[in-house]
């Protein structure tokens, strides 16, 4: 199980990095889209601080594993398609929830736990929701198992992780990592979150 320590005063806070979800070359499709995501995603600095542990966990993915095992499969295909976020974005995703779920059952699940995960809140994304509510204005369904990611939050991921030894490559080449955050001992995570009208 792939975890570590760190310090609040180690977490990297960058309002900026939300301006990757919009720029001039690339708009994420969720941008706007989402209500765990900018621009009504809340910065969390400020949230973050009154809570007294914080855990980062992550799911690392073998890339050259999988594209040795496409090519197999389908000798035809380029080292780019192969590579393609598209075809393994469900197995990160599934495998850093896997390791979140395993390090909390390991500690005990406690109720003033709070947990930023890697990329859009996916609650919502399933046969009988269908999606999230955003882009109808309707309110979300679910905002207490609202997932933000550490990005819509303010925290620069690459430079957060590098305080612990793990440089991400990007784009991804050799393996793709999935990070989340754990934050824990907050006595008034519900008063806490009161502060915060958009969580």
């Amino acid at each position: 199980m792939p975890w570590s320590i760190i310090k609040y005063d180690d977490i990297e806070f960058d309002d900026g990095v939300r301006l990757l979800c919009k720029n001039a070359k690339l708009t994420c499709p969720n941008f706007d889209r989402s209500w765990a995501c900018p621009p009504v995603s809340p910065l969390m600095k400020d949230f973050l601080g009154e809570f007294h542990q914080f855990h980062l966990v992550w799911f690392v993915y073998d890339l050259d594993a999988r594209c040795d095992k496409m090519r197999k499969l389908h000798p035809d295909w380029s080292d780019r398609k192969c590579r393609n976020p598209r075809h393994y974005n469900g197995t990160i995703r599934a495998g850093l929830e896997s390791e979140v779920k395993k390090f909390t059952q390991k500690l005990g699940a406690v109720d003033d736990e709070f947990v930023l995960w890697s990329g859009t809140c996916r609650v919502c994304k399933n046969k009988k929701d269908g999606g999230c509510t955003k882009p109808s204005g309707e309110p979300c369904r679910y905002p207490k198992r609202r997932r933000y990611s550490m990005e819509s939050s303010g925290i620069n991921v690459d430079a957060t992780v590098l305080k612990i030894g793990l440089k991400l490559e990007w784009p991804p080449v050799h393996k793709v990592y999935q990070v989340g955050l754990i934050s824990r001992g907050n006595v008034h995570l519900r008063k806490g979150l009161s502060k915060y009208a958009s969580l």
